[in-house]
């Protein structure tokens, strides 16, 4: 009967192990993907000047969603919000039910989703002005631009690039053509 001890002993200390690695990573500014809504993986802040197709961490209020709280880095005690940028200053864009389209061009998957409880805002032939951003992720569950509109330059708390990724569910966004 000492194996189920020693068994359990050994998933503590892992759990606590995986822990302090998460920590040490997160101060040398690396951060961990776990949701469908990116590629799963390690990413790793970068200084880089934020544009189209950036991979970005940003802070957005919650109230739609009520995610549970944390100790976040966002004001409100949630996790970053890890996106792709896919519009930037001077695109044209419209955000409705039927999708994100930037310069008349409509990305792939970007329908809402039926049957939701959210009263998101339609955004018509907008154009972009400066600091002033359009982000989306490649689950069609994620909570981005569909429900929550335009990013502005002080919501994103950096740009991130992929070190190490595991799988993602979902395809890369990219245009219907």
């Amino acid at each position: 009967m000492r194996f189920v001890p020693t068994v359990l002993l050994i998933m503590v200390l892992l759990t606590v192990l995986m822990n302090l690695v998460m920590l040490m990573m997160g101060w040398m500014g690396y951060w961990t993907n776990i949701t469908d809504s990116m590629p799963v993986g390690v990413y790793k802040e970068t200084e880089e000047k934020i544009t189209k197709n950036s991979y970005v961490l940003l802070c957005k209020e919650d109230s739609f969603l009520q995610r549970a709280k944390s100790e976040g880095e966002c004001e409100d005690g949630h996790k970053p919000l890890l996106k792709s940028v896919v519009a930037e200053v001077g695109d044209v864009v419209t955000v409705s039910d039927e999708g994100i389209f930037v310069n008349y061009r409509k990305l792939r998957n970007s329908e809402r989703l039926k049957n939701i409880r959210i009263q998101a805002r339609n955004i018509v032939d907008y154009t972009l002005q400066d600091d002033e951003f359009l982000v989306m992720g490649r689950s069609p569950y994620s909570w981005d631009s569909r429900y929550f509109g335009i990013v502005r330059g002080n919501e994103f708390i950096s740009q991130v690039v992929p070190v190490f990724l595991f799988y993602s569910k979902y395809e890369d966004l990219h245009f219907d053509d």
